[in-house]
């Protein structure tokens, strides 16, 4: 029977053994509150179809010849930092990469607990069918925060004592204001103190500075592959962040195994709109507020303090980011029917 394993502001995780099902919902966070009492329709819908549109094609050697013959890839590489140019180019030639993807399940079939699998397709798409997506399980060991000199901080000891296979404890925001994309590593666990710097990253994994190199690299041809993908689903011009979430296996002491264990995506236009409208409420103007204190300060249990109820979504702001998630599903459905 598959069991909540974690509760995320976007994602419900179930397990069962070594398999995870994952259920991308509505719902959507705005600074770091969890989830806001709203729900923008389509939207867990949008993240479902993309990601299982990502796994369907990442496993194929095709795509990848078509992506890194094309001009996108030729950008990239062009842009690449010289100091890392070398091995960039060099890992190109080992995707595709191994994946923790097990395939897509209908909603019913998870209630009926059957784990039969399906294919996405054009047609699952347009009768917007509600589906988990499988995998095999990385599990994400829990992050605790911890006080020092009255300033708040993350103990990894945790997570280091975890055998693998688990998932980094870091996820790779890859941002595309170029065409070698802004790279971020942040702690999804603890959004208030979020960024990881590469040096804590190298001290958390205990990774050697070629296998970080190794991992985040990969994280950035997939985002370059995903931006590839997504071309007919968005316009080119429309700003994307593609945060890439990695895992590792490691079968002895001298082989570190690196796994694809999924990407979401978010829009910095809609995201950038979410905070405008959330930021101009008394809600918000508290909240940040609160923020701004509890990081001068080195606490981090800021939400206790904020009685103001979080707001519903201003109706046509709702209205029209479902639109837009509707119009990025039919364009999923389009990839496939190419």
């Amino acid at each position: 029977m598959l069991e909540p394993v974690s509760r995320h502001a976007n994602q419900d995780v179930f397990g069962f053994h070594s398999i995870v099902a994952s259920k991308f919902l509505d719902s959507y966070s705005v600074f770091d509150w969890g989830r806001m009492p709203d729900s923008i329709p389509h939207r867990g819908m949008f993240q479902t179809f993309s990601q299982a549109l990502i796994n369907f094609k990442i496993s194929s050697e095709e795509e990848w010849k078509n992506f890194l013959r094309s001009p996108d890839a030729l950008a990239m590489r062009k842009m690449t930092p010289v100091s890392s140019a070398a091995h960039f180019n060099e890992l190109a030639d080992y995707f595709p990469m191994k994946t923790s993807d097990l395939g897509l399940i209908s909603e019913a079939n998870f209630n009926l607990e059957k784990m039969e699998t399906m294919s996405l397709t054009s047609e699952m798409i347009k009768n917007s069918e509600h589906c988990y997506l499988l995998a095999e399980s990385y599990p994400e060991e829990k992050i605790a925060t911890v006080t020092i000199m009255g300033k708040a901080v993350c103990d990894f000891k945790l997570w280091k004592s975890k055998k693998t296979p688990k998932a980094l404890p870091f996820e790779i925001d890859c941002e595309f204001l170029e065409d070698f994309p802004q790279i971020t590593l942040r702690c999804s666990q603890n959004s208030f103190l979020s960024e990881v710097s590469l040096t804590e990253a190298l001290l958390i994994t205990e990774l050697t500075p070629q296998q970080l190199q190794e991992v985040i690299l990969r994280a950035v041809w997939i985002a370059g592959f995903t931006q590839f993908q997504f071309k007919t689903v968005s316009p080119a011009t429309e700003k994307k962040n593609i945060r890439i979430r990695m895992g590792m296996n490691q079968a002895n002491a001298d082989v570190t195994e690196f796994v694809f264990l999924g990407v979401h995506i978010e829009f910095s236009e809609m995201e950038a709109e979410l905070q405008k409208y959330y930021s101009s409420t008394l809600w918000g103007k508290i909240v940040m507020e609160l923020q701004q204190k509890a990081r001068a300060k080195g606490y981090t249990d800021w939400k206790r303090y904020c009685s103001e109820p979080a707001p519903w979504l201003d109706p046509v702001l709702k209205n029209n980011f479902s639109n837009q998630y509707q119009k990025k599903i039919l364009g999923i459905a389009s990839c496939l029917s190419e």
